[in-house]
């Protein structure tokens, strides 16, 4: 998610929750918008992806990943569905 946030700071915001693992890891946020450093408008639809709930699941996580990264590489690109 680093390098995500590094490749496209002006599309992402990465944050950690105030939550920790039952191992008190910190649990890593991405946000992703076009107004990712404005104020989100009230009733503004939204969509959250969770993955990597069982550490031993890494398939989840890798797929959202892959997911942010083609959002915003098609997004830059100029993709008009995106």
């Amino acid at each position: 998610m680093k390098d995500i946030h590094r490749t496209w700071p002006h599309l992402t915001k990465l944050y950690t929750l105030s939550n920790r693992t039952i191992e008190h890891r910190k649990l890593l946020v991405i946000q992703i918008s076009k107004n990712v450093n404005k104020e989100r408008k009230l009733l503004k639809p939204m969509v959250k992806l969770v993955g990597n709930i069982h550490g031993n699941e890494v398939a989840g996580r890798e797929l959202i990943l892959f997911l942010a990264r083609y959002l915003l590489m098609k997004y830059d690109a100029g993709d008009k569905k995106i």
